[in-house]
């Protein structure tokens, strides 16, 4: 066992007079395995690092097997201070718990000698080694020392009639096995002391061996690992059922009605705008809804889009308005008492707010009539998931950081959800092309989240951050999956299918459509918004190089004959 004794004190370790004059540790085991434990400490404080008490840690939390952690119980039964009853106070550590000693309001007298005695009982410290007996392995003095240790006893006393096999000690810094002390046995008492001073670091550990099954049968019961996991197992059981809930839901209300047969069509859906199409076949709202919605306004020839590279702006085209509700809205929010849009930053909160209002018009216009979001039936799933992880940042002993971490999590997990619905959305529609076309924005999200499950994994262990991969991934992944199309909106799916293959394949003699339309560039034109909503536009423009190529010789010839 390691126990640590950090000195209460407002400046760093450093290099002083003050030192540990004696240390001393007497410890009585019961029949029932526990421990009552009495230390004096008597330390010179100059009031150099030791100038209102000392700190006493006592770890409680030891690792198991597969993440799991076993607590020792450690209860403080008195403090004294030259043998007068002093002030303490119990604090909750992430592996344990330290008792602080000594009063803010009070600074202990330089050059004078103070003597801490600390008594406190534990339990399930001992083991049974291979070799058949029962050892205790206890590190008395531990090994956070900033200055010496100029001499350490301790003593262990078993009850009567259990006769100590062998004790001994080690003693300098963690992991060394120095043999710089004496021991010896008396019956049932063993004892041990340092031959030298010890310097700052160092300390001793002393191991005392008696013949197994000597002590009473609930001595070597072990606990339960659901008594000293009660958290860490909730939150493995709300994250499990989280999962199910989120099954269970997807099958009640998120299983799409089946896909009819998808018949290539050269004609949209009617009623449907570019942003409206994209709108519902990804059932939720993306930029490209908002960039699909302002090319349909300029091929109506509403609107024009002017300048090069990141110095674009859109310009009205007299005082009609669209066809569409939906594209009105967005017309009239951009335009609304001026003619002209820049798209440079300048116009930032026109330009959200038009595609903040456009995207709530296309969620009027789509929404529960041609698919259902089912937000609240995705909740429940969610809910148990970050119930689950607080359980488990509870259970890693982060005491005060455990909220932040929480809410940490919260703000990952909303801040990227569009990122990364967006990146599901588009390997949905356009396969692996999608992945690479929209990983340079998620892959910031992607970073971010990835950053913060390595916090989650070092600052409260792997079952926490094992909970925060799959209570991230599920919650995206379900979102997406619950949201269930209506048959009316099936049915519109279908007919977006089909266009969506007029667009796409090359030859229209393998769609069997009867009497396309002539490939001109007023159709290119007027086709291209949607084939950019449906993530087209490749193939699309692919089908009219040449016709694209024709119509620029004849706009040249045409210029040299006017001359």
């Amino acid at each position: 066992m390691k126990v640590l004794l950090i000195l209460f004190a407002l400046v760093g370790l450093c290099p002083g007079g003050e030192a540990i004059q004696l240390f001393k540790s007497e410890i009585k085991v019961s029949l029932d395995g526990s421990m009552n434990v009495t230390e004096t400490i008597r330390v010179e404080a100059s009031g150099d690092q030791i100038k209102k008490g000392i700190y006493r840690d006592f770890p409680q939390a030891y690792k198991l097997k597969w993440g799991f952690k076993q607590v020792r119980p450690f209860e403080v039964l008195a403090v004294r201070r030259n043998g007068k009853a002093e002030e303490f106070k119990i604090m909750r550590m992430r592996y344990g718990t330290r008792v602080r000693i000594g009063s803010a309001d009070y600074d202990l007298p330089r050059g004078v000698v103070q003597e801490y005695e600390i008594q406190y009982r534990t339990n399930h410290q001992l083991i049974t080694d291979d070799g058949g007996s029962d050892e205790l392995y206890w590190n008395v003095t531990g090994n956070e020392w900033g200055f010496p240790i100029w001499e350490i006893e301790a003593k262990v006393e078993l009850p009567e009639g259990i006769v100590v096999e062998r004790a001994f000690a080690w003693t300098g810094s963690p992991g060394e096995q120095g043999q710089d002390s004496q021991s010896e046995i008396d019956g049932n008492q063993a004892f041990s002391k340092s031959t030298k001073m010890m310097s700052a670091g160092e300390g001793m550990t002393m191991i005392v061996r008696w013949p197994t099954g000597s002590l009473a049968p609930v001595a070597y019961e072990q606990r339960g690992l659901f008594q000293d996991n009660v958290l860490l197992i909730l939150g493995m059981v709300a994250v499990g059922a989280g999962l199910i809930v989120y099954l269970v839901m997807w099958f009640m209300v998120g299983v799409d009605p089946p896909k009819g047969v998808v018949v290539p069509r050269w004609e949209p859906p009617v009623g449907f705008t570019p942003g409206g199409m994209r709108y519902l076949r990804n059932m939720a709202f993306d930029d490209k809804c908002f960039t699909a919605g302002i090319l349909g306004l300029a091929a109506e020839g509403l609107l024009k889009i002017q300048g090069k590279e990141d110095a674009y702006s859109l310009k009205r085209l007299g005082r009609d308005s669209p066809k569409e509700p939906v594209a009105a809205v967005l017309m009239n929010k951009l335009f609304r008492s001026v003619s002209k849009v820049d798209l440079d930053g300048s116009d930032y909160e026109k330009v959200s707010l038009a595609q903040e209002l456009y995207a709530q018009a296309l969620a009027k216009r789509v929404d529960e009539s041609y698919f259902l979001a089912n937000f609240k039936s995705w909740l429940p799933g969610l809910g148990l998931g970050l119930l689950g992880i607080l359980f488990m940042l509870l259970a890693s002993f982060q005491g005060g950081p455990t909220l932040l971490s929480f809410l940490f999590l919260l703000v990952v997990v909303f801040m990227t959800m569009s990122t990364m619905s967006s990146l599901l959305q588009s390997v949905h529609s356009r396969g692996w092309k999608g992945l690479k076309a929209c990983f340079p924005r998620a892959g910031v999200a992607l970073g971010f989240w990835f950053l913060s499950a390595f916090l989650f994994f070092f600052n409260a262990g792997a079952w926490a951050g094992i909970a925060y991969l799959i209570v991230y991934f599920s919650a995206f992944l379900f979102r997406h999956l619950i949201k269930q199309p209506t048959h009316k909106g099936r049915q519109v799916l279908d007919e977006i299918e089909g266009f969506r293959e007029y667009l796409r394949v090359a030859e229209e003699d393998r769609l069997n459509l009867e009497n396309p339309p002539e490939k001109t560039p007023e159709l290119f034109d007027r086709f291209l918004p949607f084939a950019m909503a449906l993530d087209v536009e490749q193939e699309w423009s692919e089908k009219f190089v040449e016709v694209l190529k024709a119509a620029a010789r004849g706009s040249r010839e045409g210029e040299v004959s006017s001359d």
